[in-house]
């Protein structure tokens, strides 16, 4: 440090001034720029002076759209630097800060590796080539893309999912970083975050079921069927507010995705984004169109996880002058919850914006904490003159393991207790990530079977086949929304796993509920048998669920039943037959099934 600040101020402009010629990561990068602030980067790249340069504006344009110029450039118009920071609610901290760092990193490598490869350099035999970025994008039908194609200029003819925002942001970082990141969507019309987190948990989205590799980056975008009270709503479980099952639903899934690793086989929690783009019509009251919003931002605040919010740039917009239609659905306000191409432009931007927001906070971070608290040369810092603890000091946190559940049970008694007994379980595991190689990385499947119909990889029917005993009038549907569907009453079909290599505990049923005459009434039974041993004649369990596919709600949406054994789980050796039948109604869908250890 220096000894005023005068010296201190030549010590911040020689680093701004003389960049290193070379840059030896991401960061340093950032640093060889005029400024490090997120505004004035994106200031400098909205629209470049020269067409061979990388640009916003360019890239926000389709191939073919030239007479969409005025549209795009008016959209930067509305979406200046500052409303777009006011789309950061919270910044990933802690761990997840430090997984921005590693994601980093890992880009810098493959970077480098494009410069080499490029400059002709010949890599040695069995040379491993650093792998892209992934990023994954769950969400629903606002997040394929649905009605995307909606604009003020004229008819466009591509396809939602081309349209649609993460399709943008995707092109966007290509654009900009060529062949650095592996983008992923899997958007489904109808999908809250409870359904996702059942497709987590059982390795629906990850490098178990065809990804190249396990995710780095997870963007939840669910926040439109989140926001619908009737999609949350268990009719099992105890009378919930909005609020509260919201609560419940994020944490889950954010407590899922972001368990820390225990062994080397685990995978490594990625850095998870929540995104809100939902402006309202589930709901009419302005005030209860916050609730997400307020739920989402303070769990996000006590996880340390990035919440981004596309409703929050727009808000007057909509509000202001509910006639629109740049930035909400075209049916507002009386219905409808899918925005056209001006909103999907403008969420990528958003996105965009607050990716570099926390590129430049990981870039820009005193290297300060408990570890570095008492050492003079960390830059920027003023110097302490003793390593002495002054009293009330607070103590270290232990930044990998997760706080207490935010349950109603959680009381300001006990918070600590519970914080530090969790830190404490960590410590009593022994367990270093840095001892981990790639070839520790498990290829252990949770699920003896599974499907879910926005991950298909071959025909329903030709999944079920090993296990098929019998099926009277069930067929996969032709439409997009896919799915087992009865083609006459009373259908049926029986399923057995002989002598399972692996318990079956919990039997998932992902169900399609729709509304009208055509869904009246509409119900299957589930019956599960499990045989001992394997070749018993007599079924040791027996158990039941029957499913109901009609709702009042006037959507169609895909819910998940599980029916539990419990303590009368399929074992290894045993046999599992699962019969499925119509007992009420004319149709039905099945959207998905897995059969899993837990």
């Amino acid at each position: 440090l220096g000894n005023d600040e005068n010296d201190e101020q030549k010590d911040d402009d020689q680093v701004l001034t003389e960049p290193e010629k070379e840059p030896t990561n991401v960061c340093s990068m950032i640093h060889s720029l005029p400024s490090t602030s997120p505004m004035a980067i994106w200031k400098s790249f909205m629209k470049g002076e020269s067409s061979e340069l990388p640009n916003i504006y360019r890239v926000s344009k389709l191939p073919t759209s030239f007479g969409f110029q005025d549209f795009n450039a008016r959209l930067l118009y509305y979406l200046t630097p500052q409303r777009l920071e006011t789309t950061i609610k919270s910044i990933p901290r802690n761990g997840q800060l430090d997984k921005v760092g590693k994601i980093l990193d890992k880009a810098f490598k493959r970077y480098t590796y494009l410069q080499q490869k490029q400059n002709g350099v010949v890599f040695p035999e069995g040379y491993e080539v650093p792998p892209k970025v992934q990023i994954l994008i769950t969400g629903g039908s606002v997040t394929q893309g649905t009605q995307c194609n909606e604009n003020p200029v004229a008819p466009l003819y591509i396809t939602p999912e081309e349209c649609s925002w993460p399709r943008r942001l995707y092109d966007l970082l290509e654009h900009f970083f060529p062949d650095i990141v592996d983008g992923h969507i899997i958007a489904i019309g109808g999908k809250n975050t409870k359904v996702a987190t059942e497709l987590f948990r059982y390795d629906m989205m990850t490098k178990n079921f065809g990804f190249p590799e396990e995710p780095d980056v997870v963007i939840n975008s669910h926040s439109t069927n989140d926001s619908n009270v009737n999609l949350m709503r268990d009719s099992n479980a105890p009378v919930m507010t909005h609020g509260e099952l919201l609560h419940e639903s994020l944490e889950t899934f954010i407590r899922l995705v972001l368990k820390p690793r225990s062994s080397c086989e685990e995978k490594e929690p990625p850095l998870l984004l929540f995104f809100n783009d939902y402006l309202g019509n589930h709901d009419k009251d302005i005030r209860r169109l916050w609730i997400l919003n307020s739920v989402a931002n303070q769990l996000s605040t006590y996880y340390g996880l990035g919440f981004i919010s596309y409703a929050d740039a727009v808000r007057d917009f909509v509000y202001g002058d509910t006639n629109e239609r740049w930035f909400s659905a075209k049916e507002w306000p009386k219905h409808g919850v899918h925005p056209g191409m001006g909103g999907h432009i403008s969420m990528m931007y958003v996105v965009a914006y607050n990716l570099l927001n926390m590129v430049t906070t990981y870039c820009d971070r005193l290297e300060i904490g408990p570890e570095n608290m008492y050492n003079s040369s960390v830059p920027g810092m003023p110097r302490l003159q003793t390593n002495k603890t002054l009293v009330g000091e607070p103590k270290p946190k232990i930044t990998s393991v997760l706080p207490p559940e935010m349950t109603v049970e959680l009381l300001l008694d006990d918070i600590s207790e519970k914080w530090r007994a969790a830190e404490d379980a960590s410590i009593a595991l022994g367990f270093n990530p840095l001892e981990c190689t790639e070839n520790d990385k498990s290829t252990f499947s949770p699920c003896t079977f599974k499907w879910f119909f926005g991950l298909l990889q071959q025909p329903i029917l030709d999944l079920m086949k090993p296990y098929l005993v019998s099926n009277n009038g069930w067929k996969q549907s032709e439409e997009y929304k896919t799915g087992l569907v009865p083609t006459t009453s009373n259908a049926a079909f029986s399923m057995k796993f002989n002598k399972l290599k692996d318990q079956v505990q919990v039997m998932n049923f992902v169900v399609m509920q729709s509304y009208g005459d055509k869904w009246a009434g509409s119900k299957i039974e589930v019956r599960a048998s499990v045989f001992k041993d394997g070749d018993g004649q007599q079924a040791a369990v027996e158990q039941s669920l029957e499913i109901e596919g009609f709702h009042d709600s006037q959507t169609s949406e895909s819910f998940n039943f599980a029916l539990d054994l419990g303590e009368d789980r399929a074992v290894e050796g045993d046999s599992l037959v699962i019969d499925v039948k119509l007992v009420g109604g004319s149709t039905f869908k099945i959207m998905g099934m897995m059969f899993c250890r837990f």
